[in-house]
Formats: structure tokens, sequence, C-alpha cells
């Protein structure tokens, strides 16, 4: 295995047809290829902008292992997202019917009988509150692609720097973060060969820290 803790601003995987755009996969090809090494083999992503734990495997046999693994939701998967309000209880269960559409790369929250329809869940807690917006600890049930970000939104609280699924007067946070705030803290997972549990942990990045912090200085008294 390689587990890496992602910056904001790159790929976990190149995207098709954009092989010019910087991504992880490519950076550990680059280190690897010195060494004779095969091409690394992603087992889940992360988006562009979010940062946090990325688990990639040396081998297509635990590869498969892993990635079976992650489709019986057994992994867990941490989270901490800076929204928009303050949910109405201080914890709960976010669950949404989910359809991709491939035209515009966005996910569309619809009736689950909708033909695609896909159910994403994913539990929360608030840890702390601000002036307008909530520090939450997420973990993800499902991991569908833009999960978080999308569930967010349609509940209400957009993430902090969203520029896709901000909702309702969401453009009024344009200016107060750059990214999403959203960061992978840890992440917990059977490894694929000694069977043990294998578990990683990733620091908030330095501009979640900041926001944090800024956002603890307004709602001081």
């Amino acid at each position: 295995l390689i587990v890496l803790n992602k910056p904001a601003g790159i790929l976990t995987v190149p995207l098709p047809g954009r092989s010019d755009e910087p991504s992880l996969a490519d950076r550990i090809e680059d280190h690897w290829r010195s060494h004779r090494r095969r091409e690394p083999l992603a087992v889940h992503r992360l988006d562009r902008d979010t940062t946090g734990v990325v688990v990639f495997a040396h081998t297509p046999a635990a590869w498969r292992e892993l990635k079976a693994c992650f489709a019986r939701r057994e992994p867990t998967r941490r989270y901490l997202a800076v929204a928009l309000g303050r949910p109405g209880s201080a914890s709960g269960t976010w669950r949404t019917w989910l359809r991709w559409d491939e035209a515009r790369r966005v996910q569309v929250p619809v009736d689950r009988t909708v033909d695609d329809a896909k159910e994403a869940l994913t539990d929360f807690e608030v840890l702390e509150t601000f002036d307008g917006a909530s520090l939450l600890g997420l973990e993800l049930v499902t991991g569908r692609q833009h999960q978080v970000r999308v569930q967010a939104m349609s509940h209400g609280h957009p993430l902090l720097g969203e520029r896709i699924y901000t909702g309702k007067g969401g453009m009024k946070l344009a200016g107060a973060f750059r990214r999403q705030a959203l960061h992978a803290s840890s992440l917990t997972f059977r490894h694929p060969v000694s069977g043990r549990d294998a578990a990683f942990e990733a620091p908030v990045p330095g501009d979640f820290a900041h926001l944090l912090q800024r956002l603890r200085s307004i709602a001081a008294p």
C-alpha cells in the first residue's frame, strides 16, 4: 500500500481526456519509475480540492481486496467539514438519493424511484459552532462521488468555499475560503495481507486550520 496526505488543488487520478492536469497517481508513477515499480492503483478518490488520507495499492491482488472491502462498507472514513449555519440536531444521519449527471459532472439529489438513483448515507456530528457556521465531524457509510458536498447543500448547510453545490444564498461564501472546507481526517481498514486493522490520520492543512482560527476569533465575545 501507499497512503498519502493529499493536498488541495491536485486530482487523485487523471481525468479522461485531460492527462495534462497533475494527479497523485502521476506523481507516484514518476517516483516508482526509477525503481521499476508497476502503475499505482487508486483504491478510492478525493475531489481535487478535498485534502486528507487517500490509499493506492501496489499490486492488483491488494487492489481487488481493498476495493471489495470498500464495496462492503467496512472501512471507517472520517472527515471534517465547515458548513454554513447549524444543523437542527447535534448529530444524525444524512440520507439522500443521488443520480450522477455525466454531462455536467455533478450529483443531483433525486427521488429514490428515479432510474440510476443511488443511496448516499453520511453520519454527522456538530463538533463546534461559530457565528453562522459549524465544524462537523462526518463518517461516510457510502462513498458516492461528491457525496458530502451535495448532501451538505441538500440539507441546507453548504460547505464554506463550495463553488458547485452552493444552494440558495451559497454564493455569499465565495470569499470565505478558496476551496470547499472538507478534509479526510482519518481512514481505518483491514490490511489486505495481514488482515489487521490499519489506521491512518492526516492533520488539518494550514488553510483549514487558519479558517477555524478566524471563525473562533469572530465568535469570541
